[in-house]
């Protein structure tokens, strides 16, 4: 049995030829664990603010933990689709909220020098919500993303390596290349 390294994923080659691909690590723990616990403590992060949210921030608030709940499942079972919807989701969400929150804040002329708070922003919407509630959420949110990122892309390339390597060993013709001994050809020179 010997195991190679092959663009950042380890695959293991088995003694009755077959390849098996190890599963991915976030330093030393399961990359699956791992975005499993981060998307379930986004939900249970969106339930405390859902306590404390209106109607308008409670439909955003439940959207957002159905989500994440079809994320989990489609990480639970590694189907690659779902994986590479929230690989795509995290890196938007990631690149829109700091374009939109440094534009908007660092920059008077967006606003035509009629710049807002969060909290007068949401006072003029009409929504009861303490500043510090907004800011936790939002900064919780947006590391959460940035912690996921990288172990998502990891999940996404072992779940389309072990979709092909699947579809390649279920080939009878390949598999039987596999099993066959192989012979050296003695017109090349071997280098010892």
């Amino acid at each position: 049995m010997q195991t190679v390294c092959f663009r950042g994923m380890s695959i293991r080659h088995l003694e009755d030829g077959r390849f098996e691909i190890i599963k991915p690590m976030f330093f030393k723990w399961p990359a699956k664990e791992v975005i499993l616990s981060m998307l379930l403590a986004e939900i249970s992060f969106s339930i405390i603010f859902l306590l404390k949210s209106t109607n308008i921030f409670a439909l955003l608030l439940l959207s957002l933990m159905f989500l994440s709940a079809l994320f989990a499942i489609g990480y639970n079972r590694e189907i690659f689709p779902v994986i590479y919807i929230h690989f795509v989701l995290c890196f938007v969400y990631i690149l829109i909220s700091l374009t939109v929150v440094s534009a908007v804040y660092f920059d008077p002329s967006i606003c035509d020098k009629d710049c807002q708070t969060i909290t007068q922003r949401i006072e003029n919407v009409g929504l009861p919500v303490k500043e510090v509630w907004a800011y936790s959420f939002s900064g919780f949110i947006i590391i959460a993303h940035v912690l996921m990122t990288p172990v998502s892309f990891r999940m996404m390339k072992y779940t389309a390596a072990r979709r092909a390597l699947d579809k390649m060993m279920a080939d009878e013709e390949f598999t039987k290349k596999l099993q066959r001994p192989v012979i050296l050809n003695s017109t090349y020179p071997m280098h010892v």
